[in-house]
């Protein structure tokens, strides 16, 4: 009897236990800062502290890239799709043909203009470089050349560059014209490479002209008075126009490398070297004799020998280029320098030697 009382007093506390709702574990714990400082609004900070897990907004202000760090503000800018719509290939074809707007501006000095490649100077030269890896384009007023050296009306050229960019082009140009002679045609291979603040830029260029001769442009020539030819009783010969040329043959053939980077915040260097050979053809017509016959007859000959008056030009080039820049504070300091070597060869045809053929024809040997 006492044993059931037990079990049924013990499965009854167990009952109550389970029923029970949970007490509250914080009855101490002041209500949320929000909720305190609703309900008084003299609550300091000592009593509401702030959450450390808690921040209040973060606003991050930074210059877009490649812009420059003076105040001065670019006159106009070009983005892709402006520079796309001029339908040129390179750097140096987007300047040619921005020319007259460029030249319009006040201030500018003659000579090449600074380029400032994403806001910092370089020694590489940019005018290959394709157009698909322009970001913008922006000409900048004369006095941003103060901040990097050059006189207060030098023109500046900030091309700001993608990120990634990776291109091999070759193009192929030719002009002729309808009516007068003369040809040109020019070959150009780049590889360009852009891997954030630093490039590679690599490109062959070959540039041909044909000569044009007195006979394309209709030249007429007369005997000088007084000259041996208008003294002859006999002008013997071709036509000299055929073989004088008013503008030379031409060849020119460069290659270029350039490789620019980063080496800490605000330094990049800069080297690169490039080999150029030009040579210049001009012919100066045909060498001429006067010959004197047994009987008296004084003939004026010109002789079909149109390279024993030619003239050559060769001149062979190398260089090297390096550069440092970085920013320190308030300055900014670059280090130049460059180192070159040419070679310029002439060679001038004097005529023939025509002792002996007077000789002939002086004896009779020779029909002048």
């Amino acid at each position: 009897m006492d044993l059931g009382l037990a079990l049924l007093g013990g499965l009854a506390a167990a009952m109550t236990l389970e029923t029970a709702p949970d007490p509250d574990p914080r009855p101490d714990t002041p209500p949320p800062c929000e909720e305190a400082k609703s309900e008084d609004r003299g609550r300091d900070r000592e009593t509401c502290p702030k959450d450390p897990t808690q921040v209040d907004g973060v606003t991050v202000v930074g210059a877009k890239r490649g812009a420059t760090e003076g105040p001065i503000e670019p006159e106009f800018e070009l983005d892709e799709a402006e520079i796309s719509a001029m339908g040129v290939g390179t750097l140096g074809e987007l300047m040619a043909r921005m020319a007259p707007m460029l030249a319009a501006s006040r201030g500018r000095a003659e000579g090449p203009p600074v380029i400032l490649v994403n806001g910092q100077r370089t020694k590489a030269g940019m005018a290959d470089i394709p157009t698909e890896a322009i970001l913008r384009f922006q000409p900048l007023r004369e006095e941003e050349a103060l901040a990097h050296g050059e006189r207060a009306d030098q023109m500046v050229i900030n091309v700001i560059l993608k990120k990634r960019f990776d291109a091999v082009s070759l193009t192929n140009e030719g002009r002729w014209l309808a009516e007068g002679g003369r040809a040109s045609t020019e070959q150009l291979v780049t590889v360009f490479n852009v891997r954030g603040e630093g490039f590679t830029l690599a490109s062959g260029r070959y540039h041909r002209d044909s000569p044009l001769f007195e006979d394309e442009r209709g030249v007429v020539r007369t005997p000088v008075a007084g000259g041996a030819e208008a003294l002859a009783d006999m002008v013997v010969g071709g036509d000299l126009t055929a073989s004088r040329t008013l503008l030379p043959r031409g060849e020119q053939a460069k290659i270029e490398v350039a490789h620019t980077h980063p080496l800490s915040r605000g330094m990049s260097a800069t080297l690169g070297g490039d080999l150029q050979v030009n040579n210049s053809v001009s012919f100066r017509g045909l060498p001429a004799v006067l010959l004197s016959d047994p009987d008296g007859l004084d003939v004026y000959r010109y002789i079909d020998a149109g390279d024993a008056l030619k003239s050559r030009s060769d001149t062979r080039k190398v260089g090297l280029i390096g550069g440092l820049s970085s920013r320190a504070g308030k300055w900014r300091w670059t280090l130049d320098g460059n180192a070159d070597r040419g070679e310029t060869q002439s060679r001038i045809g004097r005529g023939l030697d025509t002792s002996a053929l007077r000789a002939a024809v002086a004896a009779g040997e020779v029909d002048p």
